[in-house]
C-alpha cells in the first residue's frame, strides 16, 4: 500500500556528478537507499510512472485514485490525490509533465491534465476518456445457433472468459460500447521519430485485443 523510490546508482557505471537531484535526494548516490516513501493510496498500488522531465510522478491504486507527486528542490514533495469516479487503474503513463493516461478495469483510457495551480504545486483533474462510448464498441454475440447444448454451453464460456459476460439469457443481451471488451492491462507509448512528445500508444487487453491510438485526437496542451 505505499509507493517507493529507492536509489539505483551503481558506482562506476553511473556517472558521479549530481544530475539535477542532488538538493531533492541528498543520498541518491547511495545504492539501495530509500529515497522517498508515500502511504497515500490507502490500498495496494497497481501501477507508477515518472513524467518525462523527472520532477513529478504519479502512482494509483485499487481504490480508485490517482497520486501526483511533486518533487521539489530543498523541501518536502507535495502529494494530490484525484478521487477518479470509475473502477481502478492497472497502467498508468505520462504523456507529458502536464498529462497523464490511465487504464484497467473499466475497459476505457482516461486523460489527466494539469489545470491549474503553480509548476511547484499543480492541480490535476480529470479531462476526458479517450474511448468514446459506442464510437468503436460492438455488441456481444448471441449464442450460435446450432452444435447442440454443448456447443452453446463453450460459446457462453467463452465470452465470459475472454469478455467478462455473464452466464445464462443476460449473456446475449450484454453490450460492451469500448472497443476493449475487457479489464486493460498495459499501455505502451509510442515515441515521436523526431524525439518530441509521444504521438501515439497501445493498449493490451485481457479480451487480447491490441489497441492503437493517437495522441493529437486527445486536443492536449
Amino acid at each position: 500500500m505505499k509507493c517507493r523510490i529507492f536509489s539505483a546508482y551503481l558506482e562506476g557505471l553511473d556517472p558521479a556528478e549530481d544530475d539535477g537531484f542532488g538538493e531533492v535526494f541528498p543520498k541518491q548516490h547511495e545504492f539501495g537507499e530509500v529515497l522517498a516513501e508515500f502511504d497515500q493510496a490507502k490500498s495496494w498500488v497497481h501501477s507508477v510512472a515518472w513524467a518525462p522531465g523527472g520532477f513529478r510522478l504519479a502512482f494509483g491504486s485499487h481504490a480508485s485514485t490517482l497520486n501526483f507527486v511533486q518533487l521539489l528542490a530543498g523541501s518536502q514533495p507535495i502529494v494530490s490525490t484525484v478521487n477518479c469516479r470509475d473502477l481502478p487503474y492497472l497502467d498508468i503513463q505520462f504523456l507529458s509533465d502536464n498529462a497523464l493516461i490511465g487504464a484497467g478495469f473499466e475497459a476505457n483510457i482516461d486523460v489527466f491534465t494539469v489545470s491549474g495551480g503553480t509548476d511547484a504545486e499543480p492541480v490535476w483533474s480529470f479531462k476526458d476518456k479517450v474511448d468514446k462510448k459506442g464510437a468503436g464498441g460492438g455488441s456481444a454475440a448471441a449464442p450460435k445457433a446450432g452444435g447442440g447444448a454443448f456447443g452453446n454451453a463453450r460459446n457462453m464460456f467463452a465470452q465470459s472468459d475472454s469478455q467478462g459476460h455473464a452466464f445464462g439469457a443476460t449473456a446475449a443481451a450484454t453490450t460492451v460500447a469500448t472497443k476493449h471488451k475487457n479489464a486493460i492491462v498495459n499501455i505502451q507509448l509510442v515515441p515521436a521519430a523526431n524525439g518530441g512528445n509521444f504521438t501515439h500508444f497501445t493498449t493490451a487487453g485481457i479480451d487480447g485485443r491490441v489497441c492503437f491510438w493517437n495522441v493529437a485526437s486527445m486536443n492536449l496542451k
